[in-house]
């Protein structure tokens, strides 16, 4: 039985839901970054990686929120954009995962890719939605809580959590007010029969 918190490397745990929700084998990852969504031996799934940045393994150097693909042509989408709005120009997780200007930036991105992420999946199609709530200015951002209102093309179908599996170093936490983030969401949406008008959008500022 698969549960909804998953235990594994990246790959592992895109593997399990893809065979769990994919209707088809052709996959498209938007934010290819190095890769670590895929595994060697990874041959059932048909792999198509795009990325902003000139990464080794891509298809071609292009932004999820204008895809050069036709339409209705994958069975599922993946997008795990940046979420650290800050990191030196040489840090580790800033090399490994990018950078956004800020949280409100990001989510206007978002908003922008769901048109397109609509438009290249196939009817019974999926987005698989990567990430992870943060802090920004002191404030909480509740990502995975706000993801449902940023995607108005598609529902809510699925969702687990991966524990980041380390302990947190409390180097500076002397005043600490609330639980350090140790996890992150697989968010798995289906494709809806037919987008929503503008009307239905949630405004973002009602979101931050």
């Amino acid at each position: 039985m698969i549960g909804s918190v998953l235990v594994g490397s990246n790959a592992q745990i895109v593997d399990v839901i893809l065979n769990l929700h994919s209707a088809g084998y052709r996959v498209l990852d938007t934010t290819w970054g190095k890769g670590n969504f895929w595994m060697p031996h990874q041959e059932r799934w048909q792999v198509v990686g795009l990325d902003i940045e000139g990464r080794p393994g891509i298809l071609a150097r292009a932004s999820y929120e204008a895809l050069p693909f036709k339409d209705r042509v994958f069975d599922a989408v993946i997008c795990d954009p940046p979420f650290l709005g800050s990191g030196g120009k040489n840090g580790l997780m800033v090399g490994k995962y990018g950078i956004n200007t800020s949280m409100k930036a990001l989510f206007i991105s978002l908003q922008r890719g769901d048109g397109e992420f609509y438009r290249v999946l196939k009817p019974r199609g999926i987005l698989l939605f990567k990430c992870m709530d943060t802090v920004e200015g002191r404030r909480h951002v509740w990502t995975h809580i706000i993801a449902p209102s940023l995607f108005r093309s598609f529902r809510l179908r699925d969702l687990f959590i991966r524990p980041n599996g380390v302990t947190a170093i409390a180097w500076n936490w002397a005043n600490q007010t609330h639980a350090k983030a140790m996890h992150t969401y697989f968010m798995v949406f289906g494709r809806r029969k037919q987008r929503p008008g503008p009307a239905l959008a949630a405004p973002l500022m009602t979101l931050l």
